[in-house]
């Protein structure tokens, strides 16, 4: 994970092509998941919630 922001990446060899698939941003509150997730929409990038968690999912 990388520090400031915190962010998860996940690497795949599977499917249509290998490489990045998904970055995943850590936050401590949910004020601040609130302004990420405005941030995401803003920039018209497909998420996924993760339920009970102060983590957002981006596809690339």
């Amino acid at each position: 994970m990388l520090e400031d922001p915190r962010i998860n990446f996940a690497i795949s060899q599977r499917g249509a092509k290998a490489g990045l698939d998904h970055l995943g941003f850590q936050v401590d509150t949910e004020e601040e998941l609130s302004v990420l997730r405005s941030q995401v929409a803003t920039a018209e990038i497909s998420r996924y919630e993760q339920p009970d968690a102060t983590l957002l999912l981006c596809a690339l």
